[in-house]
């Protein structure tokens, strides 16, 4: 907007018959004893304001409106900003300081959940988010952000690492050093991203503190099974005394799905129609759907009949007497054979690549992102009935290392 500049006493009187220009645009008055004291007079107000240079940087500062503050009181006023100009203070930073002093690590734990689900992100990812700052980062939750240093965040790294080694949290459960080193790292990389959604929001913050975070980067070992001794696994699962337990644990060996999105399986979400399995919050939060195979379809006709009879009612595909009501723990220990639930999957996505299916195909199977970067894939559609022949080819290998070998 156009101004016009005009200098003269600023009293109450001038100030009163202060007008702004005729076509009704800003017209600004500059005090002749208090140099960078001024009057914005606009249409409808008439501002108080202080202006100088810090560092090289012009800075008007807004002091109030006439009739709020006496051409006295604005003068005071002025003449403090002024002073903290001259000592080279810039009001500006000072304001946006104030702003973040008492922006907390909870309300940036809040911005950051109400983002995950605006991107749709699983339920399971944002309470992960929120479990891990609240366990962990505790005694920060009202810490405000600004005040969390390099030095905090190094410090309380190591600190969980030797915790949680110790046993001091999970009950009280000693863990070993590579354990605690883990779950050091997976919390300042979530302290890291809510940090950095608050940052994007009040860039006056400081920098990420996690960048003098060491760390541990630590290597899983690599003690699955190998898909070639998968018959040694299926021999047990075969004889469980739980035949749905037993079918739970096939059916994520059969489908590639991450435990708890199998878990919660419910009939609504099963075709027999159409041969489909409906996955709407898997991790990541894309809904997808899956093809089943004929071995499914005759593994859920089953569970459907038998769960009838020791469960009434139930909504869920593998119920258990659980708080949930459906299989929450999978886990079974079978002697000579070391595996984790998450192995199913492994599994599942060897067995495919060993069939030399195409990797977009597997990832589609498995709701994993396609490549961001290439163009091609932009245009790839998940399809059921495409990725059925895939689905029944990864079927009957995985059926075929499960036979028992002589």
């Amino acid at each position: 907007m156009a101004q016009t500049c005009e200098t003269a006493k600023l009293t109450k009187r001038a100030v009163d018959t202060a007008a702004p220009q005729p076509n009704g645009k800003q017209r600004l008055y500059f005090d002749t004893d208090l140099h960078g004291f001024g009057l914005c007079v606009g249409a409808g107000a008439k501002t108080y304001f202080a202006q100088g240079t810090v560092r090289g940087r012009f800075r008007r500062v807004t002091i109030g409106r006439h009739g709020v503050f006496t051409v006295d009181q604005a003068r005071r006023e002025a003449q403090q900003v002024l002073a903290k100009i001259a000592r080279g203070e810039d009001p500006a930073e000072e304001k946006r300081k104030a702003a973040i002093r008492g922006f907390t690590l909870q309300q940036a734990l809040d911005l950051s959940e109400q983002s995950l689900k605006n991107k749709g992100r699983s339920a399971r990812t944002i309470s992960d988010y929120r479990y891990i700052i609240e366990t962990y980062l505790k005694t920060w939750r009202d810490r405000p952000l600004n005040e969390i240093t390099r030095h905090d965040a190094q410090q309380r790294h190591l600190k969980i690492a030797a915790d949680v080694a110790a046993g001091r949290f999970a009950n009280g459960r000693e863990r070993d050093a590579r354990h605690g080193r883990g779950t050091a790292d997976r919390v300042m990389v979530a302290f890291r991203a809510v940090y950095n959604r608050a940052l994007r929001g009040h860039p006056e913050l400081p920098a990420n503190p996690c960048i003098n975070v060491d760390f541990f980067r630590v290597k899983h070992e690599q003690t699955e099974l190998p898909l070639s001794q998968l018959h040694q696994w299926y021999r047990h699962v075969a004889t469980l005394d739980n035949p749905i337990r037993r079918d739970y644990l096939l059916f994520v060996l059969h489908t590639g799905q991450r435990r708890t999105s199998a878990a919660v399986a419910r009939w609504e979400h099963v075709d027999f129609a159409q041969r489909v399995l409906h996955v709407p919050n898997p991790k990541g939060g894309h809904p997808f759907a899956l093809p089943l195979t004929d071995y499914l379809v005759k593994m859920l006709r089953t569970r459907q009949r038998e769960n009838a009879e020791a469960f009434e009612d139930s909504p869920w595909v593998f119920p258990a007497a659980s708080a949930s009501g459906h299989i929450a723990e999978p886990r079974e220990d079978f002697e000579g054979v070391k595996w984790t639930p998450h192995d199913l999957r492994r599994w599942f996505i060897t067995a495919a690549t060993d069939l030399k299916l195409h990797p977009w195909d597997i990832k589609l199977l498995v709701n994993h992102r396609l490549p961001s970067g290439d163009v091609t894939a932009g245009y790839v559609q998940h399809e059921v009935e495409r990725l059925r022949p895939a689905m029944d080819a990864i079927g009957a290998k995985l059926r075929a290392l499960c036979k028992a070998k002589k």
